[in-house]
């Protein structure tokens, strides 16, 4: 039965209004948590539902101490099976670490910080809002066209964010993803293709190498 008190373009308006004062305002209180680190990455992420979202925050000495503990695990290993093993079968053993390396920067479950740390987050009331607007959706859309205009709208409201001026970083990276979902590249390029430079875009692809 459809519902037609309640459009995509209604929805749009809300969702983007409320995403945007969340994550300002949930970014802000993280940047105070983490103190003295600097950001390097941020990413929303979606669940494979449509129907939950969360902030996720990397920062550059993270990233670095994550790195860190990666290259000893491969010394270690060196030591370990040097005397058995080829230089080539280490390298098969522990599998590409530089790749390894570099998607760490990339994959926001591998980072420490996201608003799930903060109490009362706004994106978790923002993700309220986008599962019961979902429910009434669904009356009257396909779920092609609803998904789509929920990345969009995440999209393009971290985009209104980053055109602002709202991050003085320079440095910084932008995408939206998807949890456990084979979706997951596709929304990644679309969104870090539109919120991100050229150069920083093309390194980010070499994530799917």
């Amino acid at each position: 039965m459809k519902d037609n008190s309640f459009s995509l373009a209604e929805f749009g308006k809300n969702f983007r209004s409320k995403l945007i004062e969340a994550i300002k305002n949930d970014y802000n209180r993280l940047k105070k948590k983490i103190k003295s680190e600097q950001p390097c990455s941020v990413a929303l992420v979606l669940d494979s539902d449509f129907t939950s979202l969360f902030l996720a925050l990397n920062t550059i000495e993270y990233l670095d101490k994550k790195k860190k503990g990666l290259e000893g695990e491969r010394e270690r290993i060196n030591v370990k099976f040097s005397e058995y093993l080829s230089k080539e079968e280490l390298n098969e053993f522990f599998g590409d670490s530089v790749k390894n390396l570099n998607s760490l920067q990339w994959i926001p479950d591998e980072w420490r910080n996201g608003d799930n740390d903060l109490k009362n987050s706004e994106i978790s009331s923002v993700s309220q809002y986008l599962s019961a607007s979902v429910e009434k959706l669904r009356y009257n859309y396909s779920e092609f066209e609803m998904e789509e205009k929920i990345i969009e709208e995440i999209t393009f409201s971290l985009k209104e964010i980053i055109d602002e001026g709202f991050w003085k970083n320079d440095e910084m990276f932008f995408f939206v993803s998807m949890s456990d979902d084979d979706r997951a590249e596709k929304i990644e390029k679309f969104s870090a293709e539109k919120l991100n430079d050229k150069l920083a875009y093309e390194t980010f692809l070499q994530k799917f190498q």
